[in-house]
């Protein structure tokens, strides 16, 4: 397969020019990924990293690495070398020493603010437009442009994962984005299931992450979110135990007494003229 000097594709394409990119392999070319809204995953030297949403990869070409086959369609991945951003020796300089592609011992990428997401898929847009006319100087010039402010935003604004660190700031990662969801649908869903497909992994691999992060079962961290709530409507409001249950998704009062009984050791009657003596 002859080396790219500069692509951008969107991951269902990119099969196409990069046959093996579900397989563990080092590649002839620079490899910058941009995910979407959902975020991604992206093996480097078998760590899986998951990229958050609207966030730059960077990935130099002597290090092994594989794509997942569940990315999103709204993934793109840019691919460049060295023959064709080397204009001169400083650009060579910085592909051979920047530590965005140099530094093995890390992972680098760049989280967009959200005033940065607008600018960040204008660039993708650019980015079609250089590769679509490349064979023109004007188009090569801008392709090269853009790459280079890539490389200097994601120099300034870039966020480093310690590799030898990463299972547990995956972990760490993995559970903020699991509480932010139960916060958004605990109501409807207290399934760890629900959350686990909506985080693209296993349940198993999701109790995994909070055992690790904080000591309890992912089923554990729903039940202890909604016993808090449950508390604090019983401590600092007049609401009834039937108002209660509706507000925070139980199918009943009773059902919603057994819940409070079984995880808080007493009756929500019982628990809040506990706490109003």
């Amino acid at each position: 397969m002859a080396t790219i000097d500069f692509g951008i594709y969107r991951v269902q394409k990119l099969q196409e020019h990069l046959p093996n990119m579900f397989e563990p392999s080092r590649r002839d070319a620079f490899t910058i990924i941009f995910s979407g809204p959902t975020g991604t995953v992206h093996f480097v030297d078998e760590h899986e990293f998951l990229l958050p949403p609207y966030s730059v990869l960077f990935v130099g070409p002597d290090r092994v690495s594989r794509f997942d086959r569940n990315m999103t369609d709204d993934t793109y991945v840019l691919l460049f070398s060295s023959r064709f951003f080397s204009r001169s020796n400083r650009d060579l300089h910085f592909l051979q020493h920047s530590p965005l592609f140099n530094d093995h011992s890390q992972i680098y990428y760049m989280a967009l603010p959200e005033e940065g997401v607008a600018y960040g898929k204008v660039m993708v847009y650019l980015l079609y437009q250089a590769k679509n006319g490349i064979d023109d100087q004007w188009h090569k010039d801008l392709a090269h442009n853009l790459v280079e402010q890539i490389l200097i935003m994601g120099s300034i604004k870039v966020n480093q994962v310690c590799v030898a660190d990463y299972k547990q700031d995956l972990d760490n990662f993995l559970v903020l984005k699991y509480k932010e969801l139960i916060a958004e649908h605990f109501v409807t869903e207290k399934a760890v299931k629900f959350y686990a497909e909506q985080l693209n992994i296993t349940a198993r691999r999701l109790t995994k992450a909070t055992e690790e992060a904080l000591g309890m079962t992912a089923k554990e961290v729903i039940t202890d979110y909604v016993l808090t709530k449950a508390k604090r409507q019983l401590v600092y409001t007049e609401k009834t135990a039937k108002e209660i249950s509706v507000s925070l998704g139980f199918s009943g009062e009773q059902n919603f007494s057994a819940f409070f009984m079984k995880n808080a050791g007493l009756r929500p009657s019982e628990f809040r003229k506990q706490r109003s003596l």
